[in-house]
């Protein structure tokens, strides 16, 4: 059985900085399709964001889609949901953490007095509660209108000072994501392929790093990664997600 992957993170891999599929990009992933290679998406973002991204013919290449961070994972024609408690937006536990996460990446607080305290300032503005509740979503999301009130709700969490690891882009839509404290891409990817798979992941943050640095994974980034993934990939490309991804395959 064919168990050769390549897994692509969407914002800043696969997709330019316009949030489109490049034409080397997506000729790359017919070349792997035809070369036998399982195709696959790991986002943070949602999973009806990565059929609105990519063209129906490639979409349908995709053997295997992970959403929100982990928390989704759509495989062999089944969707599976790391399902998380409506309760935590009154009583948060140590059980879950809250992701805040912005186009280049995310920061994880996992401690429920942090938690709890964004909650509580940002309660009124919370979105998709309806769908949260009905486990479509499973997520509670903060967007912001601007830039200026997203970097407003940067600089009032880092003026708290919490020991916390962050990478993240002031950008137009800036959310708050509750999940399971271990879902990730990674944990996602394990659970689903296992060690046995032969995978070659493509990531460019931080949220990328979870799925890098898997035993059984060899890792690329474009020539715009951050510094992490740069210091972790076996392989560095040319080219920028702008320009496209390309690497010649067995």
């Amino acid at each position: 059985m064919n168990n050769k992957w390549l897994i692509f993170d969407m914002d800043g891999t696969l997709l330019n900085d316009n949030y489109i599929l490049p034409k080397l990009t997506n000729e790359f992933l017919f070349y792997a399709y035809e070369k036998g290679y399982k195709l696959a998406i790991a986002t943070g973002r949602p999973y009806f964001a990565i059929k609105e991204n990519l063209p129906p013919k490639t979409f349908n290449l995709l053997s295997l889609t992970i959403s929100y961070n982990g928390s989704r994972i759509d495989y062999n024609g089944k969707t599976h949901f790391n399902k998380v408690n409506v309760n935590l937006i009154e009583k948060l536990s140590g059980k879950f953490a809250i992701t805040i996460s912005g186009d280049d990446g995310s920061f994880y607080i996992d401690k429920k007095e942090y938690a709890t305290e964004i909650l509580k300032r940002y309660k009124t503005k919370v979105k998709d509660l309806k769908d949260f509740k009905n486990s479509h979503a499973n997520h509670l999301r903060l967007v912001f209108k601007s830039k200026n009130e997203a970097k407003k709700t940067f600089n009032w969490i880092m003026s708290k000072k919490w020991n916390i690891k962050y990478v993240i882009n002031l950008s137009t839509s800036l959310f708050i994501l509750i999940t399971k404290k271990h879902s990730s891409k990674g944990s996602a990817i394990n659970k689903v392929l296992g060690s046995d798979a032969n995978i070659t992941f493509f990531g460019d943050s931080d949220n990328d790093l979870s799925a890098m640095i898997l035993p059984n994974v060899k890792s690329v980034t474009p020539s715009n990664g951050n510094f992490n993934c740069k210091k972790i990939a076996d392989i560095i490309l040319k080219n920028d997600n702008n320009k496209g991804l390309w690497i010649d395959l067995d």
